[in-house]
This record gives C-alpha cells, structure tokens and sequence, in this order.
C-alpha cells in the first residue's frame, strides 16, 4: 500500500475543511452538481435503463424485427453443383 507524504494530507485535509464550508455556507452549491455528475455516472454505466420501450412506435418496431427474423430463419439453403472439380476425386501429389 502507498503511504502518502505530510504535504498530500494537509492537501487533503484543507480540501476537505473548505468542501465542508462550502456545504454549510450554501448547500445547492455543491448538491447540484454532485446529482448532475451522479446523473451522468449511472447512465454511463447502465445505458439500457436511459431508453425506454413504453411508446408505441417502438413496440411495433420491435415487433415487426422479430417477424423478419422469423422469416429469415424458415428458408433452406440448398447448395447448387458447380462446374468444379471435386477434390476428393482427384488428388494429384508430385
């Protein structure tokens, strides 16, 4: 663990007493942008919970999607002989 010298905690010390006087002199000062920078900070690590799918528009999007991909998913695929030599059939070494 890194010890810190006498110069960063009286640093630390002195930012935290001015933090402390700033909070009582007018709190809005610094709750404001603790809950804008808080704000940020949980979208930024949970992004799926910033965009709803309650509109209608988009239930009918993602409905639509998964009646495409059901659509995708039932076709075969069937594989046309070409002109092409088979390689199993002739197999030339020097």
């Amino acid at each position: 663990m890194k010890r810190f010298s006498l110069l960063t905690w009286v640093i630390l010390i002195f930012l935290g007493i001015g933090i402390l006087v700033r909070f009582i002199d007018s709190p809005s000062s610094i709750i404001i942008p603790v809950a804008v920078f808080g704000t940020i900070f949980y979208f930024l690590k949970h992004p799926e919970k910033l965009r709803t799918r309650n509109n209608n528009r988009d239930r009918y999007y993602y409905a639509n999607q998964r009646k495409n991909q059901k659509k995708e998913t039932k076709r075969s695929f069937t594989v046309i002989k070409g002109n092409f030599r088979d390689d199993e059939e002739d197999k030339h070494y020097h």
